[in-house]
């Protein structure tokens, strides 16, 4: 999420209010076959030996490296579903004439620069899962004792397992060079498998969802279906949510492991290293209360991997749920300074309009 009023910066130049409509079918690659490039090569495709995967249009050299791209779509396509290769599977497109053979796999480009900085080290830039952490027998029975501490933090497990929705506004402050900007976002959180986070920053407006049957986006010119690929991404950004990740902890594949002490951002704190949907988060717990105070894990910062942290802060009561409304950022030990996020309102319980997670009819 936090790379959202990142990315929405970058594209303000450009956005415009118009409505959405889903995306054009473009020739990918300057109409060479991915299958040659993939293996370091260069080969005109053609136009009678063409398939259409999501957004791109792919051509072929011949019938055979057609039939290798249908065997294996989603080792020959464009990766990230499209997304700039050095900002990542959630930021914005690249171009798709603007490309880079690494391994044997294909990424797109939003600038030069952008393709520059990722040739130089495209390890740093890769998106994969997280794998479920590893501990004895007594971290494991201590990990649900924190478990249930972090539940009492938030005002009692009855409370949160009792939510059927969450909702929030929230108001995003960024300054760099003297330019102040004010953005605003909002949570729609139907549980148990429903989750909406709308961005606005001035004309450019940034929607993602995930349902159980999929996730797509939109943004201020065009809405479309998430790549099979990507989805697990925004799933790993959603499940990276405290109340989300305890609300969900009877799922198949919660981990909950106690990690020890530890001081993080200044904050003294007992560590809940959780993992669910390909995700592992620690939980940094007040030691009285129980109030989760930092929520750190390995991601994307401005582009690259990075150590990142979020830090809570002004709690407050909200119908008997016992939930922060401010919250920093740090990113591999420094603060951002530049961004500041406060929850306006948070609402819990209330119907939300099943149309805000309803796919748009124009990329069914």
């Amino acid at each position: 999420m936090k790379r959202f009023a990142l990315v929405c910066l970058f594209w303000l130049s450009v956005a415009a209010a118009l409505p959405a409509d889903p995306p054009e079918i473009v020739t990918a690659l300057r109409g060479l076959d991915p299958v040659a490039l993939s293996q370091g090569k260069e080969a005109a495709g053609k136009a009678d030996l063409a398939i259409v995967r999501g957004r791109y249009r792919y051509q072929f050299a011949d019938a055979d490296n057609k039939a290798t791209f249908e065997k294996e779509p989603a080792r020959y396509c464009i990766q990230m579903g499209g997304g700039c290769g050095r900002m990542g599977p959630l930021s914005g497109l690249g171009h798709p004439d603007r490309f880079f053979v690494h391994d044997g796999k294909i990424y797109i480009f939003a600038s030069e620069a952008c393709r520059n900085t990722f040739k130089k080290a495209p390890e740093k830039f890769l998106d994969a899962q997280d794998e479920p952490p590893k501990g004895s027998e007594a971290q494991a029975k201590q990990g649900q004792a924190l478990v249930q501490k972090a539940l009492a933090g938030y005002g009692g497990a009855a409370k949160v397992d009792g939510l059927t929705s969450f909702q929030a506004k929230i108001k995003l402050h960024y300054k760099a060079n003297e330019r102040e900007s004010i953005g605003s976002k909002s949570w729609n959180f139907a549980f148990p498998d429903k989750y909406r986070e709308e961005e606005s920053w001035g004309a450019w407006r940034g929607v993602q969802v995930l349902t159980k049957t999929g996730a797509f986006r939109i943004d201020a010119k065009e809405e479309w279906r998430l790549d099979d690929a990507v989805t697990p991404v925004l799933a790993r950004e959603f499940f990276r949510q405290p109340l989300i990740l305890l609300k969900s902890r009877t799922e198949p594949g919660f981990v909950a492991l106690d990690f020890g002490k530890a001081k993080i951002a200044d904050q003294e704190v007992e560590q809940l290293v959780v993992h669910l949907q390909g995700a592992t988060t620690t939980l940094g717990l007040d030691p009285e209360t129980g109030r989760i105070l930092t929520v750190a894990h390995r991601g994307r910062g401005t582009s690259a991997t990075s150590e990142l942290a979020k830090v809570y802060s002004d709690f407050r009561a909200v119908d008997g749920l016992i939930l922060p409304h401010a919250v920093r950022t740090i990113v591999d030990g420094q603060p951002v300074t530049h961004t500041t996020t406060t929850f306006e309102s948070i609402t819990i319980n209330e119907p939300v309009d099943p149309k805000l997670f309803a796919l748009p009819s124009a990329v069914n």
